[in-house]
């Protein structure tokens, strides 16, 4: 207190004799601006500026000496004062995911539309315990759901049964013909050949004749020659020419017969031809007939076909998603509205789905769709608890406790999108598909990296600057360390690694246990003196 006060009244002192000097120099400039105003100007203007400087030099230095403390309290206060009030956190060793993120629908992976292909009044709509079909009903595979009136369908279906009966018949007349054609073919065919026998054997007989006509004719004329000189008899020339004789009517007896076989074989083959001709109608009133039973077959089953079309059947045990009819309505199928699916839905008869197979529908930007995967684990919630949760914060265990089921990523499409640039993702919902509805909007949340050993640190506890002697575009992320021995900072560039919801790994630059600026970095810099007013552990 007492140096304060000396102080004080050294500065007054000061004070006074600097405006004592300063109104002497204004006098005296005064004066002499009066009487010798003509005069050439006097150098003591000049010197009394001088002394005012001396002056103010000596005021400025007491009341340095005034403020400035003087003992280890006041610098200790002092220096209290010039710290920078921060938070700070423990960086731990916990494990950490990073996630992909985006907004999705939750479909059937079994479902069916079902709807009449042809016009017609609904004459039936399954009933379940006295009441009509509903929403939400429970259906077995087969079961027969509604059906539309049949009654000229059903006589079509008899008409073209008819025709098929008529056409079989035709096929067994057909192939009777066909048979019978066949067997006459093989008759002749089997005539021919004995024909062709008999001719062949015949002609032997002709050459044998002539071989016997040649030999008699050649002894006829040596006896007749031996009758002429006197050596034989004529009574042995007269037998040769009996013989020869013979033996020439045997020759045109087998040349007869030779004419007759051929004219036998030539009928032969005529008849063969004639039952080849038989054949070959008999075949192509085969070829008719199966034709037109191919033809009323095909009627038959056009009729069956659009018969069937005029009943809806279960295709699966599922449930009835939209019921679109009632008992008596007249439906027709431009009824269907397809601009979209929305009016698909609102506009077949029914729609039935199986619960129990459920997915999520999603659309990923580029970039995230590169690091998603087939198997990767997936949690779905809903929009309005993440809402919530997002006020308070969201983290790796509030997102598993508010999930309302669990899947993996099924498909990740390889191209993207045209319109949308983005990659189409599935999820096959594995647990929790009985707290999902069909058509709901969900988040989707891929585990796309995950570390169980990573140093972390709350996310927003880095700052972003450029690097030294570096170009703007050339950015590294630092943290700020606090040494607890002289409560100062170190401010360290970090690698990072998984960013997770809320929490940053650091696979570089800081150690676990290390205390790291939360709250009030960025008026830090290196070495910066700082007061820690609140610490807490990262999880």
């Amino acid at each position: 207190m007492e140096t304060k006060e000396n102080n004080s009244k050294q500065e007054i002192e000061v004070n006074k004799i600097a405006l004592t000097e300063e109104d002497k120099v204004t006098g005296k400039q005064v004066e002499h601006s009066t009487t010798e105003a003509n005069k050439k100007r006097s150098p003591w203007p000049f010197l009394g500026l001088a002394m005012l400087a001396i002056v103010g030099g000596v005021v400025w230095k007491g009341f340095t000496v005034s403020q400035s403390p003087s003992s280890p309290e006041q610098l200790e206060t002092a220096a209290a004062k010039a710290s920078l009030p921060i938070r700070a956190v423990r960086a731990q060793l916990n494990p950490i995911e990073a996630w992909v993120f985006s907004n999705g629908e939750v479909s059937a992976v079994h479902f069916k539309h079902l709807t009449f292909q042809t016009a017609g009044t609904i004459t039936y709509l399954k009933k379940i315990a006295e009441r009509n079909l509903r929403e939400g009903d429970l259906v077995r595979g087969g079961e027969l759901l509604a059906k539309i009136d049949q009654r000229k369908l059903n006589a079509d279906v008899t008409v073209a049964a008819a025709h098929q009966m008529e056409a079989k018949k035709g096929i067994t007349n057909a192939l009777a013909d066909l048979q019978q054609a066949q067997a006459s073919m093989e008759a002749e065919k089997a005539n021919l050949v004995q024909a062709e026998q008999n001719l062949a054997k015949v002609k032997a007989d002709l050459t044998k004749a002539k071989t016997n006509r040649n030999f008699a004719e050649t002894d006829f004329i040596r006896y007749q020659e031996l009758v002429a000189v006197g050596a034989m008899q004529r009574r042995e020339m007269e037998v040769r020419e009996t013989n020869f004789k013979d033996a020439d009517a045997d020759l045109e007896a087998a040349n007869a017969g030779v004419r007759l076989a051929k004219s036998q074989v030539r009928a032969a083959q005529a008849r063969v031809e004639a039952a080849q001709g038989q054949l070959l109608a008999a075949q192509t009133q085969v070829e008719t007939a199966e034709s037109g039973l191919r033809s009323a077959s095909a009627q038959l089953d056009k009729s069956n076909v659009i018969l069937e079309d005029t009943v809806l059947t279960a295709p699966f045990d599922g449930v009835v998603a939209y019921l679109n009819i009632r008992e008596g309505d007249y439906w027709s199928p431009q009824v269907v509205r397809t601009n979209n699916y929305q009016d698909v839905v609102e506009s077949v008869p029914i729609v039935i789905v199986d619960p129990n197979t459920l997915e999520v529908n999603l659309e990923l930007p580029t970039f995230d769709g590169a690091k998603v995967s087939p198997r990767q684990t997936a949690y779905i919630v809903s929009d309005e608890d993440l809402s919530q949760a997002s006020i308070k914060g969201l983290t790796n265990e509030n997102l598993v406790e508010l999930a309302k089921a669990k899947g993996e990523v099924f498909a990740v499409n390889p191209a993207v999108t045209p319109g949308g640039r983005a990659v189409n993702t599935r999820i096959r919902i594995t647990e929790g598909q009985e707290n999902l509805k069909v058509g709901e909007r969900v988040s989707a949340w891929i585990a796309v990296a995950f570390n169980p050993q990573a140093v972390v640190v709350p996310r927003g506890s880095l700052v972003i600057r450029d690097k030294p002697n570096g170009m703007a575009s050339q950015r590294q992320a630092y943290a700020f360390v606090v040494n607890e021995t002289d409560n100062t900072v170190e401010q360290r560039p970090v690698e990072l690694g998984i960013e997770g919801l809320a929490y940053q790994e650091i696979k570089a630059g800081v150690r676990e246990g290390e205390l790291v600026v939360t709250e009030g970095k960025n008026r830090l810099v290196d070495r910066s003196p700082v007061q820690l007013v609140g610490t807490a552990n990262s999880k």
